[in-house]
C-alpha cells in the first residue's frame, strides 16, 4: 500500500517535503520504494518497473539484491516465502543484477541457522553460492580471519552440518589460521565435532598440520606450549583427538581429499540425520 501510494507522487514529479531543509527527489524516491519492494520480495512490482527502466543495479552501496536477502531473513520473510523471494532473485539476476559475494555476512549466516525452517535457509545460501557469492570473502565489518565466514561459525560455536556441508562443496577453504595459528580442524577436534572434522578432512583439511606444530595423528609428540600453555585445552583436544583417530588416520597421507571430491555430493541431497542441528556436544 505505501509503495501504490507513492507512485503517484512520482507520476507527478513533485519532491516531498519531510522536514525542513531535506528533500527527497522523485528519483530519489523510485529507488526507495524498490528497495521496500525489494525488502517484501515484491516480484510483480518488479516486472512493471524494470520495463518502465529501472535500474537493477542503481547503487553500489545498497544494491537491490541486498535489499532481498535483508528482507528474506528478517521477519519480513513471514509474508512469503523462500521460493517467492528465490524468483525475484532470479528475476533481477536475469536483468542485470550482480551476486556481489558479500551477501554471505555475518549477520546473514546467524540468521540463516538460528531461525525456523532450516532447510529454506539453506536453500537460499545455496542459490547466493551457485550464483557468485564468495565464501572465503571476509566481512566487511571485520577485516580478520574471524571474519571469514567458517571462522564465523567456529568462533560463535555453530557446528551446524548442513550449512558447514553447502559452504565447503562450494570452496569455502578448509585450511585456514585462526587465532594462535590454529587451524579449523584443530577446533572441531577440541569441541568434540567428528562429523564436521570428517568434512573438513574431505575437503582438504590435514590433520597432521593443525597450527603450532600439532599433529592430530602424533598425539605423543604434543607439548603444553603448542596450546597457548592451557594444559585444560591440551587434554581436551588430545581426549577427543583419540577418539576421531580411526577417521584421522584415513585422512594423513590422503591426496585424493579436496574441494573437488567433497563436491561431488549434491547440495541439495541433504538426509534426515544430516538435516538435524549439530551443536556442542558434551564429551563425558
Amino acid at each position: 500500500d505505501l509503495i501504490e501510494g507513492c507512485e503517484p507522487l512520482l507520476r507527478r514529479g513533485f519532491s516531498i517535503n519531510i522536514k525542513p531543509k531535506l528533500q527527497i527527489s522523485p528519483r530519489s524516491l523510485q529507488y526507495d520504494l524498490a528497495t521496500i519492494a525489494a525488502n517484501y520480495g515484491c516480484l510483480s512490482y518488479f516486472r512493471r518497473k524494470i520495463s518502465d527502466g529501472l535500474s537493477t543495479e542503481y547503487s553500489k552501496r545498497c544494491p537491490l539484491l541486498w535489499s532481498v536477502v535483508l528482507g528474506y531473513v528478517g521477519p519480513l520473510c513471514l509474508l512469503r516465502g523462500t521460493d517467492d523471494y528465490l524468483s525475484l532473485l532470479d528475476f533481477l539476476v536475469h536483468h542485470g543484477a550482480k551476486v556481489w559475494s558479500t551477501w554471505l555476512s555475518s549477520d546473514e549466516l546467524q540468521l540463516l541457522i538460528t531461525t525456523d525452517s532450516l532447510n529454506d535457509k539453506l536453500k537460499m545460501a545455496e542459490w547466493l553460492l551457485k550464483n557468485g557469492a564468495n565464501p572465503n570473502r571476509q566481512f566487511q565489518t571485520r577485516q580478520d580471519v574471524e571474519g571469514h565466514g567458517l571462522w564465523y561459525l567456529a568462533d560463535k560455536g555453530i557446528w551446524n552440518y548442513p550449512l558447514w556441508k553447502l559452504l565447503l562443496q562450494h570452496r569455502a577453504d578448509p585450511t585456514l589460521k585462526g587465532g594462535h595459528d590454529h587451524r579449523l580442524l584443530y577446533f572441531a577436534i577440541l569441541t568434540g565435532e567428528p562429523k564436521i572434522a570428517r568434512l573438513l578432512c574431505r575437503a582438504g583439511a590435514d590433520p597432521t598440520k593443525l597450527g603450532q606444530g600439532i599433529n592430530a595423528l602424533r598425539l605423543d609428540q604434543c607439548a603444553l606450549a603448542q596450546f597457548t600453555y592451557r594444559k585444560d585445552e591440551m587434554k581436551r583436544f588430545m581426549k577427543r583427538a583419540k577418539r576421531m583417530q580411526r577417521m584421522l588416520q584415513k585422512f594423513g597421507n590422503d591426496q585424493t581429499s579436496s574441494p573437488a571430491k567433497l563436491a561431488e555430493e549434491t547440495p541439495n541431497s541433504i538426509n534426515e540425520e544430516d538435516g538435524r542441528s549439530h551443536g556442542v556436544e558434551a564429551v563425558q
